[in-house]
């Protein structure tokens, strides 16, 4: 079940703005697409550390790759453009406590609340944002392999901040399930999804 308020929340900004106009809502989600590239191109310069020129190279091809044209050309695909410019803020403020240099505990413990924030964020614009809470716990888990190689201290502050990160993961996704009351849709057309409709429980757990 999709349970998106923060989404519907911008196409009532749209609404007020300038009505039913389809132009309006198509016009956002170019503007917020290019956001996400532009931020993609950041992240590829300060994190991955990329030359410049590979950089916006790489936002390029994000923002013309044909695989992101349902997004920008349906209005509800906006769910995964601001999804992804959810979660990539979240990674630019969790990137400098995950590498191997590390940081302060106080500046750690910071940083994964605005970082825990901008996933549930994420998570209320499209379901898979809150898919983010294990990735981030991988993200920490590799650094930790890292700083055991090289001698460096903060492995019981990293090893905290996986534990806080699973509970709270673990309780949002919960709390989700709980306010939409499990995920299957009363009703569904098995025309819109024959996959979920299928008689074979083989088929499904393969989807």
């Amino acid at each position: 079940k999709s349970f998106r308020p923060l989404v519907v929340l911008t196409f009532r900004w749209n609404y007020w703005y300038h009505g039913f106009n389809s132009a309006g809502f198509h016009i956002t989600n170019v503007a917020m697409h290019a956001g996400a590239s532009a931020q993609l191109g950041f992240f590829a310069y300060t994190a991955l550390r990329l030359p410049a020129l590979w950089s916006a190279l790489l936002a390029a091809l994000f923002a013309a790759h044909p695989v992101h044209s349902e997004s920008i050309c349906y209005v509800v695909g906006r769910a995964d453009i601001i999804c992804t410019q959810v979660l990539m803020l979240a990674i630019q403020v969790y990137g400098p406590c995950a590498s191997a240099a590390g940081c302060g505990a106080l500046q750690g413990w910071l940083r994964l609340t605005l970082t825990v924030i901008l996933i549930l964020v994420a998570g209320l614009c499209k379901e898979t944002g809150f898919t983010f809470f294990g990735l981030l716990v991988g993200w920490e888990a590799l650094c930790l392999t890292r700083v055991r190689f090289s001698g460096q201290g903060g492995t019981i502050s990293r090893c905290l901040r996986m534990v806080v990160v699973l509970v709270v993961g673990a309780a949002a996704c919960a709390a989700r399930l709980w306010y939409t009351q499990g995920t299957q849709i009363a009703r569904m057309d098995p025309y819109s999804n024959p996959i979920a409709a299928s008689d074979d429980s083989y088929v499904r757990i393969l989807s």
